[in-house]
């Protein structure tokens, strides 16, 4: 019932964007079952699924050695698409595992400049991930991700200002410039 009402309101929306690309939805419901399938994963995890799509099997064996992070999000998602017998194009998993790669080299601590440069680094990679589904025809995937790209955009835009205020804040300290 759900996702045939939210079938009617995405697609009767017409036109959604990606971006600058505009494009239609062809199942528009998985903007809103992959979200869900990672939040009842973490509650319960998703039952096993034999993989018939071999990019799926190499990136669902490549995530017992992933971040938590990537694990519980990639993990349920992959294995609700391949129930719905989504492809996985190569691009699209090359754009994952080098995401996946990326994610395992961030150490913490990391001094707030490193944090920065990953917030944009992560920007790129979900951008990178989101072109390849678009690339593949799948854009419900790519408005995903680049909302994704959006997200870590954002997280290191307002680190950027933090960081520069609070070396303003240290600056006038310092030199007795503190009103």
């Amino acid at each position: 019932m759900l996702t045939k009402f939210l079938k009617v309101v995405i697609v009767n929306a017409g036109i959604v964007g990606t971006g600058v690309i505009k494009e239609r939805f062809e199942n528009p419901e998985l903007l809103v079952t992959l979200p869900f399938s990672i939040m009842t994963h973490a509650i319960s995890p998703s039952p096993e699924v034999e993989f018939a799509c071999p990019y799926r099997k190499q990136l669902h064996e490549m995530c017992s050695d992933a971040t938590f992070f990537d694990r519980m999000t990639i993990i349920p998602v992959n294995k609700y698409l391949e129930r719905q017998k989504v492809p996985l194009s190569k691009e699209a998993f090359i754009a994952i595992k080098n995401d996946i790669e990326h994610s395992k080299q961030m150490e913490e601590p990391r001094d707030p400049h490193q944090q920065i440069r990953d917030f944009w680094q992560q920007s790129r990679n979900q951008r990178e991930i989101a072109q390849a589904f678009h690339n593949s025809g799948e854009r419900e995937g790519a408005a995903l991700h680049n909302s994704l790209a959006s997200g870590f955009s954002l997280k290191a835009t307002l680190a950027e200002h933090a960081l520069a205020h609070n070396m303003n804040a240290v600056d006038e300290n310092v030199h007795g410039f503190n009103i």
